[in-house]
């Protein structure tokens, strides 16, 4: 009965952007604030691209500030394939590419959990719940220029770092990094980069921290287990901003 009782009060709340939770998931989600707050200081992509994009749900938010750039939705999920194209409908342009984003010499990875849902991930072995899924490189897939100010997302389940070692040459050229970052490994983890790695891996590459999008915890233990980083190209006229 309280269950049905929270469920009936989401509902009512939901239009008006509140919910109820016995422990929220989210520290903070200020995505849409970090994103609006770069397009008032000046920053229009003219490339986005949005790798790990699920169902479209990042996109759909960053078209709502940025209408006029040309998206890559990057997913290797069948399940997603028709969200992603009612998405892309909607974009001034948007090209869907189906394959996981992965490092130098790798064509094809094992996913578990490719049901559409969030949360799937790369395994580095085939199980009985796996299934294959063409591989390629940022670097091999998209082409941008200095002048396109690009916009480099990624939420790939403890494969971000993988995927940044195949955007070196794209990375010299995006202005933007806004990548998922884990503060910890948990029990039984694979073994993941944690948040000093990409930080280290993207400073040597010419950024530097620039925000934090959002802060979770699991409902475990409360404690800060990931988040979503915001890096800047040293380079960028962002970077001059000096507000206090």
């Amino acid at each position: 009965m309280r269950d049905l009782a929270k469920r009936w009060i989401n509902g009512l709340l939901l239009p008006f952007g509140y919910r109820i939770s016995h422990l929220p998931a989210n520290r903070f989600d200020a995505m849409s604030d970090m994103l609006q707050c770069l397009r008032r200081f000046g920053y229009e992509p003219r490339i986005v691209i949005d790798g790990g994009a699920n169902m479209g749900q990042w996109t759909r938010l960053a078209c709502s500030i940025f209408p006029e750039a040309i998206f890559h939705l990057i997913e290797p999920q069948a399940a997603c394939r028709t969200s992603l194209e009612e998405t892309a409908s909607h974009l001034r342009s948007g090209r869907i590419h189906a394959a996981a984003l992965t490092e130098p010499g790798v064509k094809t990875v094992q996913m578990i959990g490719a049901d559409g849902t969030t949360g799937a991930w790369i395994s580095d072995q085939a199980t009985a719940d796996s299934v294959a899924v063409a591989a390629v490189t940022l670097d091999d897939l998209i082409a941008v220029e200095p002048g396109d100010r690009a916009l480099l997302k990624l939420d790939l389940e403890n494969r971000e770092l993988n995927a940044l070692r195949g955007a070196l040459r794209l990375l010299q050229q995006v202005e933007v990094v806004i990548t998922e970052v884990s503060f910890y490994r948990p029990p039984a983890s694979d073994g993941g980069p944690l948040f000093e790695d990409i930080l280290t891996f993207l400073r040597d590459c010419g950024f530097d921290l620039y925000d934090f999008a959002s802060l979770a915890s699991p409902i475990g233990n409360g404690r800060l287990r990931t988040g979503d980083a915001v890096f800047l190209r040293r380079t960028s006229p962002l970077a001059q901003q000096r507000y206090w």
